[in-house]
């Protein structure tokens, strides 16, 4: 049995997440991307759902008590990005990467 997955984020990381292949659903603010995945989990949608730790850490007790019922859909939750620069020279190189591929990075 194949099981799609696919993302629900904000628009602001929506470009990102496209470079995945998978198929994005992209909201305005967070609190959008709370109500999508509380309608596909009501929906008993048969997927797993990756969104950020914040939305994940925003779901109703009853989308998570639904969550922990139901084997599907899977909400998988991955860490939002952080925005730091230690420099002026990673910094505007950091942004560079921003506006080419419209996602933040970090650097190392």
């Amino acid at each position: 049995m194949r099981i799609p997955v696919e993302v629900v984020c904000t628009s602001a990381l929506a470009a990102g997440m496209e470079l995945t292949g998978l198929p994005v659903t992209a909201t305005d603010g967070e609190a959008e991307v709370i109500r999508e995945l509380e309608k596909r989990i009501r929906e008993g949608r048969r997927s797993v759902i990756l969104a950020d730790e914040a939305s994940h850490r925003g779901l109703s007790a009853e989308a998570r008590r639904a969550l922990s019922r139901q084997t599907l859909p899977m909400v998988v939750p991955f860490p939002l990005p952080e925005w730091k620069a230690r420099g002026p020279r990673e910094a505007y190189i950091v942004e560079l990467l921003r506006q080419a591929i419209g996602y933040r990075v970090r650097l190392r």
